[in-house]
């Protein structure tokens, strides 16, 4: 429980560090100031898409700043010879007739606050303005205009339908007789509309002709080279600016004159077109990455259920080479330095003695260590230098002399790139009792390491020599029989490691592996 509660903290912290990150870079993103600085940004940010957007929140929020930029004018260039937004408006108002122009007429928007600077071609402008902004209820076109009707039966939406999937308004299958069109407006395929009620401010485009309530506003270019999904991108990017004008109760409303008000960020007509070209393209993009994290999941939830059948599976186990079992030992010893590289009493004393007990306790038959009764505990030269150069050559880790006196280790470019090869190599019994040595030696210096460890290696060896076990006999082969450095320490303190040993099952040596050489005194038959 302990180890489940370390994981879910370092994961909570990866989660709060990549999305601090994530933001950063976004919004270095929405800072670009036109869009040839947003395509160097990029650039640089698409060669990080594989460690960036790892969540689906994460693709959601790149699609929000993409939506930002291109209602800023910021998404895809500026051509000098569009006719300019100003001279757009004008087109639209001399097109109106006499009673649109009174009831639409262009709205001073003057004194209204404009929240970033425009592009040169672009103008500020209405909805009203812009089109016919209005509700389900038509007040300026008579009953008996046969355009209402559509053969006596057209859908029907309802305020809790107005909801996008992927381009498609979702539509209830109720449906208005004759009668009931009489007093509704008949809304064309291409409208976009906008609930004021309920889900405040969400909008869609109609794939179809239909009536509506009075819940939902719709709204029409007034020109139909006017793209209206652009006008449903900008609503998107505004829908939280929206919230602070509804009123603060149980259900959030707004009004047809609080969106009638709304500065609207309006481009040259042939530039909308580019822009919600350049939208789709990237939206396209950001669908396939989610996609592609779906099937990612669902990999690595295969992945994970055959590890665990392999890792209860007796027959499972495969006789190594002799390469992959220079990799799996490799990879030991740089899993055990990746884990351990940061703490002040890490060193290559503290790794060999790690080592050392990872190989004995999980039973790793890849490892063959062929230890020798050193001055600071059993020790592999040759393996030793085997895995620091082959840490080094990777790019993980190399060794440093340190200021004082030893070894420390210093990550290289690809330091952490040998998670995967490293999951590969040992099964999952074997990894988890290998996280338990780490875990347990973690916080130990370098005096308690070798005592361990030492004591470890001399039970170790009485179990596979066959002779009596006893704390005696275990510690007095250590002070006379092992190296004489080890009588810097007394009786008494190598007593109270061994006691100490013995309250961790991991510690309880079992007879695995080769028995040590060398030492004071050399046994027959095992030199």
């Amino acid at each position: 429980m302990a180890l489940c509660d370390r994981l879910e903290a370092q994961q909570a912290g990866a989660e709060s560090a990549h999305a601090q990150l994530l933001q950063t870079l976004l919004d270095s993103l929405n800072q670009a100031s036109d869009a040839t600085d947003f395509a160097t940004k990029w650039q640089r940010l698409a060669e990080h898409f594989h460690t960036l957007f790892i969540t689906e929140s994460s693709i959601d929020a790149l699609k929000r700043t993409l939506l930002q930029l291109a209602v800023m004018g910021k998404l895809v260039p500026q051509d000098a010879t569009d006719e300019s937004a100003n001279e757009l408006l004008k087109r639209i108002s001399d097109h109106r007739s006499t009673y649109q122009r009174k009831q639409k007429s262009l709205a001073d928007i003057s004194e209204v606050e404009k929240p970033f600077e425009l592009p040169c071609q672009w103008a500020w402008a209405t909805l009203p303005a812009i089109g016919e902004l209005a509700r389900g209820k038509s007040r300026h076109r008579p009953r008996n205009d046969p355009s209402l009707y559509a053969g006596g039966n057209v859908p029907l939406i309802q305020t809790g339908d107005v909801a996008r999937a992927n381009g498609v308004v979702k539509t209830h299958s109720t449906m208005y007789n004759a009668k009931g069109v009489e007093q509704s407006r008949l809304w064309p395929a291409g409208t976009m509309c906008i609930t004021i009620a309920a889900n405040i401010a969400d909008s869609a485009i109609l794939g179809f002709d239909a009536c509506f309530p009075d819940s939902v506003v719709g709204f029409t270019p007034e020109f139909s080279e006017l793209d209206v999904r652009y006008f449903e991108f900008f609503l998107r990017t505004a829908k939280s600016h929206l919230e602070d004008f509804a009123p603060s109760t149980a259900q959030k409303n707004i009004n047809l004159e609080i969106l009638g008000l709304l500065s609207v960020p309006l481009p040259p007509a042939n530039e909308i077109r580019r822009i919600v070209a350049k939208v789709d393209q990237l939206m396209d993009l950001c669908d396939q990455l989610k996609n592609r994290l779906t099937q990612t999941h669902q990999l690595n939830e295969q992945l994970a259920s055959t590890l665990v059948e392999r890792a209860l599976a007796e027959d499972c186990k495969q006789t190594l080479t002799t390469a992959d079992r220079q990799l799996a030992r490799t990879l030991l010893a740089t899993e055990i330095t990746h884990r351990l590289h940061s703490h002040r009493t890490f060193g290559q004393r503290k790794l060999q003695k790690v080592i050392y007990l990872a190989e004995h306790a999980a039973r790793l038959a890849a490892i063959q260590g062929n230890y020798l009764r050193d001055a600071a505990g059993p020790h592999d030269r040759q393996l030793m230098n085997k895995v620091e150069g082959e840490m080094e050559d990777h790019q993980w880790y190399e060794r440093i002399e340190r200021e004082t006196v030893g070894h420390a280790y210093r990550p290289l470019s690809q330091a952490g790139q040998h998670r995967r090869a490293y999951c590969s190599a040992w099964p999952v019994a074997e990894r988890n009792t290998i996280e338990q040595v780490i875990e347990l030696m973690r916080e130990w210096d370098t005096d308690r390491c070798e005592m361990t460890v030492t004591l470890y290696a001399v039970w170790n060896d009485f179990i596979l020599e066959g002779r009596p076990v006893s704390d005696e006999a275990i510690v007095n082969e250590v002070m006379h029989r092992w190296n004489d450095t080890k009588l810097r320490f007394g009786k008494t303190e190598w007593l109270v490691v061994l006691a100490e040993m013995k309250k961790h099952k991991i510690l309880m040596p079992n007879g695995f592996g080769k028995r040590t050489t060398g030492g004071m005194l050399s046994l027959p038959g095992f030199d």
